[in-house]
């Protein structure tokens, strides 16, 4: 059990050149936390709930597969709904919190010595890889701000999308469609309530001491750009070595995927900024 700890790790990348701001006045980073992989030994049957989600995703990817009519329709917008939403949330909600550290165990052990990190007597040392010139603010500063940020605007949301699914019981009396207003506003408390769960245990990692930044050789070079690059909205974050991040720490396309559609969230939220300055200017 305590081998596999050691293994998770979280990734800090900034993504805007100017640092652009965010609600929370901190520089936009995207963070990738990276999970240990379950033993095949300790894996046993899926749980209900990752089998609910499974059957969801394979439904939803059919409904994309239609040759037409209602379920494309939906599949072709929810798709764009999808690209909409914060980045920072779809990180969030994609950790699995039950693979990391357990909590309570690091509680028992701080009380016992404040100053060690323990798990069943193993050191448990979460690096927090960030490129070297990621410095002011300094990077766990700043992861501490994010989650402080996130954690509680999670849980609003989730309350909210949850308070209003009682209001969608009128769709029930369509028989041919589905109720998608239900199941709207339940993918959006439950990806909320992911994303409140994942910060508040990062959160809590943090306070336990465990999470160390790290810098990384690897993603100085991912921010390395060529000498045909033009100065722009994004910092020198190199899309072209993305694949060379993803194959060095054995990360999955989906993360590829997500932080290429956080590179383009950053650039719109710093064209954003700059327009809403260059106004206040005049």
């Amino acid at each position: 059990m305590s081998a596999p700890l050691r293994s998770m790790r979280i990734f800090a990348l900034p993504l805007s050149k100017n640092l652009a701001k965010s609600p929370t006045s901190v520089p936009l980073v995207f963070y990738h936390v990276q999970m240990p992989a379950v033993a095949v030994s300790q894996a046993g049957s899926t749980p209900l709930h990752k089998r609910a989600l499974n059957w969801t995703a394979n439904t939803w990817n059919s409904w994309g597969e239609a040759k037409g009519g209602w379920k494309l329709k939906v599949h072709t917008y929810g798709e764009k709904v999808i690209e909409r939403i914060e980045f920072e949330e779809n990180a969030l909600k994609s950790v699995d919190t039950a693979l990391g550290p357990a909590l309570a165990s690091l509680s028992k052990i701080k009380e016992i010595n404040p100053s060690d990190s323990t798990e069943g007597g193993v050191a448990t040392r979460i690096p927090l890889f960030h490129p070297t010139s990621f410095s002011n603010p300094q990077p766990l500063d700043h992861l501490k701000s994010f989650l402080a940020h996130r954690g509680p605007a999670h849980r609003k949301y989730f309350y909210l999308w949850l308070g209003a699914i009682p209001f969608t019981a009128p769709f029930m009396v369509i028989p041919i469609i589905p109720n998608l207003p239900f199941f709207f506003c339940a993918w959006r408390a439950w990806s909320h309530w992911r994303a409140f769960r994942a910060a508040d245990y990062l959160q809590s990692l943090v306070e336990h001491s465990v999470v160390v930044p790290t810098p990384s050789p690897t993603l100085d070079r991912l921010y390395q750009s060529d000498a045909s690059d033009t100065a722009d909205s994004l910092q020198s974050l190199n899309p072209a070595r993305i694949p060379e991040f993803i194959s060095t720490y054995d990360l999955s396309s989906t993360t590829a995927t997500e932080l290429g559609r956080a590179i383009d969230q950053a650039k719109l939220r710093s064209e954003k900024s700059a327009n809403t300055d260059s106004q206040k200017d005049k």
